[in-house]
């Protein structure tokens, strides 16, 4: 075999070489999972979820700062419709205040997401977390509508395939 290296051309000898060298760099840089290159490699095989996570937590988001005396019932269940772990279970036991509470006040607020409001703080995994900025136009009762900004941090997990919110932190 060695005599067959030696009779091929300078040419695609060295490149012959190249591509062993690179696929010896390569499947180090793999086995290190800390490195930037196995962390692409990562990203590229599993495909990419972003657009799905950032979608779920636009979703949620809306659901959540959308509120109407008037339909609370269904405004509560299309919450909990993309929830899980933790943040179903604790906004389900607020349940029955929350309705009382905006049938009482006759709570009204619409969201508006900003198209630059979103933004994927990480994905890794099957857990992602995405920082958001809602417009909420809010009235009760007689009062005037007030435009307010809310800022939320919504952590994702993927259950069964399907993206679903675990935490849902209003942050400001």
């Amino acid at each position: 075999m060695g005599e067959r290296l030696r009779t091929l051309p300078p040419a695609v000898a060295a490149v012959a070489a190249g591509v062993l060298v690179l696929a010896l760099v390569l499947a180090l840089v793999l086995v290190d999972r800390d490195h930037p290159g196995a962390r692409w490699y990562a990203f590229w095989e599993r495909g990419d979820d972003t657009d799905a996570v950032l979608a779920v937590a636009r979703e949620e988001a809306s659901n959540f700062f959308d509120l109407d005396h008037r339909r609370i019932d269904a405004d509560v269940e299309q919450v909990l419709s993309l929830a899980t772990g933790g943040f179903a279970k604790e906004y389900r036991e607020q349940k029955v205040a929350l309705v009382a509470a905006v049938k009482e006040k006759k709570v009204v607020w619409r969201p508006t997401l900003p198209a630059d409001g979103t933004a994927l703080e990480y994905l890794d995994g099957d857990e992602a977390g995405v920082l958001l900025a809602v417009d909420v136009k809010k009235s009760s009762g007689d009062s005037p509508a007030q435009l307010e900004r809310a800022r939320a941090r919504v952590v994702l997990n993927r259950v069964d395939g399907v993206w679903l919110v675990s935490d849902f932190q209003d942050v400001g």
